[in-house]
């Protein structure tokens, strides 16, 4: 078994062996003959030849091996019809794989692959003779045509397994007979048997066809006729303009189209059983005018099937898009037959269809501005249209939200159901809307609300016209609802007539003017009525129209129009410019061109009116209203009333300016005609202690009785008794319309006592003023359209007055003088000129703001005159012989910080300014407690500031302020004499503040307020009589500091110097100075100031920095702080008062009155000194030094101790040291037995001895600081020894 199976292996080895050596043989054999292959192209072309059955000739033939297969290459190959003779097919290259195997087992060639670029195919020679009937044919062309498609079915179908094409062409005849030559981009094509599967990219030469995607998978039974399988066809960007006629082109508008489908289509036998398109994205682009449109098919599906003699169309998820908008999709079918066709179509979104108006070409400009005019929108549902050859045209639908713009007598809607049904001749339509606004031109004058409406309609047409009614109309709004019924009948060549009778319930009236047909009431009497019913509420109002439409409103009584109203609570204007009747019961009738109003109650705004009745005759352009009403109200009612009328100008006027309040009864009679001429009103009204007010001026008449009458603009009223001011007057006044603004004329007269003028007069010089005048005056108003003037006169007598005011308005009974006042304004500004005997005053107001403000004025005290008006500026002219200022400065204008408690507010009383200009020359001034002669001052505000002359005895020189500058003021001198400086209080504590005054003083706030940073110099200064010198300062303010730059008072060789600051803040005020004082001769300082000092002729210097809380003028001495230092030079004490008044802190003069006392020879002809130094610190009032030292002649004084300026008390220790060596006269005079001093010094020189002597004294100060007491403590003795000589 072994032994067989291993010779069995060894065969099979062999087997293969042999069989790869003969494979081995004929693919070495192949790969040496195929480069050499074209020296055998005459038996190739012969091979291929009788191969494919086709003649077959090669331009170059190449061949080489390929993976396992051997290939050719064959350039410019042509296939003729053997037959024939014609060119079937030429091929730039084919190459050629051939199946070895397949072939071998076939016994005939079977290609493994085949590879056809550029490849020209003319079939048309098929199908040459199509034309011709079949039995027309030679039964050679039969036969020939047969063979040739049989050679090509078995090429393709079965010798070539598997071949593709590349850039190639085929010729064949389309089904229209035309010749197409089909682009082959690329083709793969397979053959298993008798199935059959083909791929690829071809198009269409001469189209617009750019590509097809096509997929084929079928079976045959041996031709292409018996096809049985599926064909799938991709299309891209398939260009459409092509495909349309140009005409259609140019008349639409089409500029540019691109179609793409997906499409599968089912053969069987050579015949489709049905198709399914997919639609991709297409669209088609028109022009309208310079704009681009764009239609565009996004998707959708549709499939069609063959029915009877015709087919069936399904369309379902198309989806249209215009522009950027998106349909909703559209789904329906068609079925069409020869004799008939229908259309089903599920929905239609109207406004969007209707969006391809625009496509429509120009002739048909009135089809789409029509749909532009409607914009139509809504969903259309259940779409059925049907046409039969035998019946016609019939159609159903419904339309839900329907909506469509107004048009002429179409209302515009937007939320109506329609279901509509008809033919050609005749229809119906059920309407129904629900909570929707109709637009209706001008048909009504406002869109209508519905709340509920439905409508049942019918047309019919015929030869003699058309006509349109419904049997059922109910119609609900937010003000009524109605029912009714029309029929409007349009005969032919004949006028419209209406028939239409309704029931209406209104529940608010004032919205009747939104119902009515104003194209068939006429525009004149819509507009009344519309303007007429304000309001109220009807039951059952009825409206009967018949006659024809053109002959309204049936003035020759042809025809019937009436509407009868019973109006509840109404609201009636019986014309559009006066007010309305209201709360009232009327009773409105209209027929035809008539209107009658009637009610026993009514109000004419706050006027009650207790009968009112009016007529229209005729309802035209030449009609008139007449009303009479008897009313009575308020005079303030009857003024607003007239002051809303047409006779708001004249009447109305009239009692604006003279305002009448309390009850007031009237008779108003009006005649209103509707041409536009002038409206007629007269009547009059009766007072019966009423108040009147006149406005322009403000003037308050009460307790008026009378009778004012009235005739459109002219009023008039005369001997009306009435109180002003609580005192009695007499008034008369007429008033009338001027071709610009009406004018109103008032007299008055009284005789009034001062005394009660007070409660009205709020201020406290009234209190000065008593006595009795006799006065009249003028007014004359004019009031304009927009504004109005008046002028004012008023002559009073002062002889029966008197004042004890200031001059210049002091008066003294039996004067004789008078009061003219004259003022003359309108509603923004007024002028005005005062005369009184001494003073006058002229002035211009702004009386717009709440407190009027006075832009211009001008006081004239003593002699002058008043200016040319108008005036500008603040200015002031004082030319009199005496003037007493600072009883002016203390007199109470006003009740300041004070509850008015007067009868009129004084509240917006104006602000006096203070003038800009001001010229004085008063030959003797009381001013600031002073008094000043000769004074000459001119003062003037320009736009860089103040500046300002003075000039008089007293002081000469000049001022300049520049707002936030400095106050720059040069005076050249100024001779002064302050009565209270010697007053003995203010001498002795010029400074002090006094007990009990607060630390802030009201003047303090208001100085430091009010006073602007200074700079002032003085050349020549006296004071009290007393020379001064040259003074210089300077101080600024900044926050809530003010600071002392600078005080320098320069007087020959004696200096002052001067600074520091002051701070006021809130509770705290705080002062801080620098003093530094120095001179030659001491004496002939204070003489200046008549001062006989003791201390002669000394240079002297004095520097102290002192603080403390309160004023510079105001010291608070228990705050007084700081540090003070003196030094005086070579002097001598003379006398003991003048030192006291120098030195006199410490008290000196007591001081050394004692040591007079005590050493008499020595200080009997007073005390040389060569300096007296020393300095101290002040502490809340106390003073306190250490070092006071005197060096005089006769010895050396030192003082230690304090001063308390709070109590007033000096503690003080005094040493005195004597210069023995001075002379003689010193040491005699303290010797300590002075009795004997003489003789022992005598014997004392002759024999030179020691001598006993005082070498020190001391002394206690203490007590008041005006008159210390002075003790001696103790004395310290000595020996002295005398010189060998000694000085006498």
């Amino acid at each position: 078994m072994t032994t067989k199976l291993i010779r069995f292996e060894r065969c099979l080895m062999g087997l293969l062996l042999l069989v790869f050596l003969l494979a081995a043989l004929v693919i070495t054999s192949l790969r040496l003959l195929l480069p050499s292959l074209n020296q055998y192209q005459p038996e190739v072309e012969a091979f291929l030849s009788k191969s494919t059955g086709f003649s077959i000739s090669i331009g170059e033939l190449d061949g080489r091996w390929r993976n396992t297969n051997p290939s050719l290459n064959l350039k410019r190959l042509t296939a003729v019809d053997p037959i024939s003779g014609d060119e079937i097919i030429s091929v730039k290259e084919v190459e050629i794989q051939l199946n070895i195997l397949s072939s071998l087992w076939a016994q005939q060639p079977q290609f493994a692959d085949l590879r056809i670029d550029k490849l020209v195919a003319d079939l048309t020679s098929l199908g040459d003779d199509s034309e011709k009937p079949e039995e027309a044919k030679k039964p050679s062309e039969k036969s020939s045509d047969e063979s040739l498609a049989k050679r090509l079915e078995d090429l393709f179908l079965v010798r070539l397994n598997h071949f593709s094409l590349k850039d190639s062409q085929v010729t064949l005849v389309a089904l229209d007979g035309n010749d197409k030559t089909l682009q082959i981009d690329s083709l793969q094509w397979r053959n298993e048997s008798r199935r059959h599967l083909a791929e690829g990219v071809v198009s269409i030469i001469g189209s617009e066809i750019n590509q097809l995607k096509v997929i084929a998978n079928f079976k045959e039974k041996g031709t292409f006729k018996s096809l049985d399988g599926n064909f799938y066809v991709e299309a891209k960007n398939i260009q459409v303009t092509p495909w349309i006629a140009d005409e259609i082109q140019k008349e639409y508008g089409v500029t540019q189209g691109e179609v793409s489908a997906n499409a599968w289509l089912s053969f069987k036998n050579g015949q489709p059983i049905d198709a399914l398109v997919e639609a991709s994205p297409s669209y088609v682009n028109w022009l309208e005018g310079k704009d681009v449109h764009q239609a565009s098919v996004e998707a959708g599906v549709f499939e069609l099937q063959p029915d009877k003699d015709g087919w069936k169309v399904l369309a379902s998820d198309i989806r249209i898009k215009h522009q950027n908008d998106m349909w909703p999709q559209v789904s329906g079918s068609f079925t069409w037959q020869p004799e008939k066709w229908i259309l089903n179509l599920a929905h239609i979104d109207l406004h969007s269809a209707l969006d391809l108006k625009t496509l429509l070409p120009a002739s048909q400009d009135n089809i789409t501005d029509l749909l532009t005019t409607l914009d139509p929108k809504g969903s259309i549902n259940d779409i059925r249209v049907e046409f039969d050859r035998s019946t016609g045209l019939n159609y159903s639908a419904s339309i839900h939200a329907a909506g469509m713009k107004q048009w002429e007598l179409l209302p515009g809607f937007h939320k109506l159901d329609i279901f509509i049904a008809g033919d050609t001749e005749k229809g119906k339509a059920t309407l129904s809307l629900v909570d929707d606004t109709l637009p209706y031109g001008d048909v009504f004058q406002a869109p209508l609300n519905i709340e509920q409406g439905n409508v049942t309609a019918y047309w019919e047409v015929n030869d003699n016209g058309w006509r349109l009614w419904s049997d059922y109309i109910k119609v609900s709004t937010p003000d009524l609802q109605a029912k009714g019924e029309f029929r409007l009948d349009f005969p032919k060549d004949k006028p419209s007539v209406l028939s239409f009778y309704a029931e209406a319930d209104a529940f608010h009236a004032d919205q009747t003017w939104r119902y009515l047909p104003t194209l068939a009431l006429g525009q004149d009497l819509t507009d009344y009525l519309s303007a007429a019913v304000q309001g109220g509420s009807a039951k059952t109002v009825q409206l009967l129209w018949y006659g024809e439409v053109a002959d309204f409103p049936y003035t020759k009584y042809d025809g019937i129009f009436q509407v009868k109203v019973g109006l509840k609570d109404a609201q009636f204007s019986f014309d559009t410019a006066w007010p309305p009747l209201t709360d009232l019961q009327l009773d409105l009738m209209f027929q035809n061109a008539s209107m009658f109003l009637s009610s026993h109650s009514a109000d004419l705004m706050d006027v009650h009116a207790t009968r009112v009745t009016g007529r229209i005759a005729n309802l035209s352009e030449d009609g008139k209203l007449t009303i009479r009403a008897t009313a009575n109200g308020s005079g303030k009612a009857v003024r607003e009333y007239m002051t809303a009328t047409p006779l708001v100008d004249s009447v109305g006027a009239a009692l604006n300016s003279i305002q009448v309040d309390n009850r007031v009864d009237a008779l108003l009679r009006l005649d209103i005609p509707f041409n536009g001429d002038d409206v007629r009103a007269w009547g009059y009204a009766d007072l019966a202690n009423n108040h009147i007010e006149l406005q322009s001026p403000n003037i308050l008449l009460t307790n008026a009785k009378g009778r004012i009458e009235f005739d459109n603009d002219v009023v008039k009223a005369s001997g009306i008794k009435a109180s002003l001011l609580g005192q009695p007057i007499s008034l008369s006044f007429n008033g009338e319309a001027q071709s610009d603004f009406y004018s109103v004329n008032i007299e008055t007269k009284g005789k009034w006592k001062v005394s009660p003028l007070k409660d009205y007069i709020d201020s406290p010089m009234m209190d000065k003023v008593g006595g009795v005048s006799e006065w009249s005056s003028t007014i004359s108003l004019q009031v304009a359209d927009v504004g109005f003037t008046y002028q004012l006169g008023v002559n009073a007598a002062l002889n029966e007055v008197s004042s004890t005011l200031p001059y210049p308005l002091a008066l003294n009974k039996g004067n004789g003088e008078k009061a003219l006042l004259q003022v003359s304004g309108n509603s923004e500004k007024l002028s005005g000129r005062l005369t009184l005997p001494d003073a006058k005053y002229q002035t211009e107001i702004d009386i717009t703001k709440e407190t009027p403000v006075i832009t211009a004025s001008h006081v004239v005290v003593g002699r002058g005159n008043f200016r040319v008006s108008p005036i500008v500026g603040q200015s002031a002219s004082i030319n009199t012989k005496s003037l007493d200022a600072d009883a002016w400065l203390s007199e109470p204008i006003l009740n300041k910080g004070k509850p008015s408690t007067t009868k009129s507010s004084m509240t917006h009383f104006p602000i006096i300014p203070i003038p800009t200009r001001i010229d004085t020359n008063i030959k003797s001034l009381h001013l600031a407690s002073l008094d000043w002669n000769d004074v000459r001052i001119d003062v003037r505000k320009k736009s860089q500031g103040w500046y300002a002359q003075v000039n008089s005895q007293e002081v000469d020189g000049k001022a300049s302020w520049k707002g936030t500058d400095d106050l720059l003021v040069q005076l050249d001198n100024l001779h002064i004499f302050i009565p209270s400086l010697d007053e003995p209080e203010n001498q002795k504590r010029l400074n002090q503040a006094k007990d009990h005054e607060p630390i802030i003083s009201e003047f303090d706030r208001d100085f430091f307020r009010l006073m602007p940073n200074l700079e002032l110099t003085i050349k020549d200064t006296w004071v009290q009589g007393y020379k001064l010198g040259k003074l210089d300062t300077k101080l600024h303010k900044k926050g809530e500091i003010f600071y002392l730059d600078k005080l320098r008072i320069t007087s020959g060789e004696n200096k002052l110097a001067v600074s520091g600051d002051w701070l006021l803040d809130k509770g705290k005020s705080l002062s801080a100075f620098k003093v530094k004082a120095s001179g030659e001769n001491n004496s002939e300082l204070l003489a200046r100031f008549g001062i006989s000092s003791g201390i002669q002729k000394a240079t002297y210097s004095m520097d102290a920095d002192l603080k403390w809380e309160g004023a510079p003028w105001s010291i608070q001495i228990d705050t007084l702080s700081g540090d003070l230092a003196s030094t005086l030079g070579e002097g001598v004490i003379t006398d003991v008062k003048g030192a006291a008044r120098f030195l006199g802190l410490f008290s000196i003069d007591s001081i050394i009155r004692k040591m007079k006392l005590d050493f008499r020879d020595v200080f009997d002809d007073g005390m040389a000194f060569n300096s007296i130094t020393g300095s101290g610190k002040m502490r809340d009032g106390i003073f306190v030094s250490n070092n006071l030292l005197m060096d005089a002649v006769a010895g050396e004084m030192t003082i230690k101790g304090k001063a308390d300026l709070n109590t007033r008390l000096v503690d003080a220790e005094v040493s005195f040291t004597p210069d023995l060596t001075s002379g003689i006269p010193i040491l005699t005079a303290f010797a300590v037995a002075p009795q004997t001093a003489i003789i022992v010094l005598a014997v004392a020189t002759a024999i030179a001895p020691v001598i006993d002597v005082i070498t020190q004294v001391n002394y206690k100060v203490e007590g008041p600081l005006e008159s210390p007491t002075v003790k001696e403590l103790s004395r310290s003795q000595g020996e002295y020894q005398l010189p060998e000589k000694t000085d006498n």
